[in-house]
C-alpha cells in the first residue's frame, strides 16, 4: 500500500462494538476514551515505521479537542468536510505541537 487513511467513525464503531446510530448503544461510543487513542497511536506508529503517510477522516478530526489529541499522537494529515477546512486550519496553525504532544502523552498515561 502507498498510504493509510483511517475512517474514525467506522473504526470507533468497531472498537467500541457500538453502533453510534443506535440510541441504546450510543453511550458506549465515546470520543474521549483514552483506550481508543492508545489503539490509534499504535496504528500511527506502525504506519510511520513502514514509512507510509497516515491520515484521519471522520468526526474525530473535526472537533478541536479531539483534533489536538490526534496531532499529539502523530497525525499530520486530516480530511474534513469543506465547511470545516478554515476552522481546522486555524486550529492546526495555532497549536503548539510540542506542548500538545506533551499533554497528550500525559493524557494517555492516565
Amino acid at each position: 500500500i502507498d498510504f493509510y487513511s483511517i475512517g474514525t467513525n467506522d473504526l470507533m464503531q468497531y472498537f467500541f462494538a457500538a453502533d453510534r446510530t443506535n440510541d441504546k448503544l450510543s453511550e458506549l461510543f465515546n470520543f474521549n476514551d483514552t483506550s481508543f487513542y492508545i489503539f490509534l497511536k499504535e496504528i500511527i506508529l506502525k504506519a510511520k515505521k513502514q514509512g507510509k503517510p497516515i491520515s484521519v477522516c471522520g468526526e474525530l478530526a473535526q472537533s478541536e479537542k479531539q483534533l489536538e489529541i490526534l496531532l499529539g499522537i502523530g497525525i499530520e494529515q486530516v480530511s474534513v468536510s469543506s465547511s470545516k477546512i478554515l476552522e481546522i486550519k486555524n486550529i492546526i496553525r495555532n497549536t503548539n505541537l510540542k506542548s500538545t504532544k506533551k499533554q497528550t502523552s500525559k493524557l494517555l498515561k492516565s
